[in-house]
């Protein structure tokens, strides 16, 4: 990550689609990263399933949220 990252999503191609058409899923955001991105330091995401209830709130169920 670089500095300014954090808040940025971390998204993953749907593999279950069946259909052949590309989904991305944001699966985190992004907390914190070493902005002089030294080898091996970690790059650290908030997961998202933690906060499902409060997504499908927020956005009256308008976002899709599963473990």
């Amino acid at each position: 990550m670089r500095e300014g990252d954090s808040g940025s999503p971390l998204q993953i191609q749907n593999p279950a689609r069946s259909d052949g058409k590309v989904q991305w899923m944001q699966v985190g955001i992004c907390s914190f990263g070493d902005p002089y991105e030294y080898q091996g330091a970690p790059d650290v995401f908030t997961r998202l399933t933690t906060y499902c209830d409060w997504i499908a709130e927020t956005t009256k169920n308008a976002a899709e949220c599963s473990d």
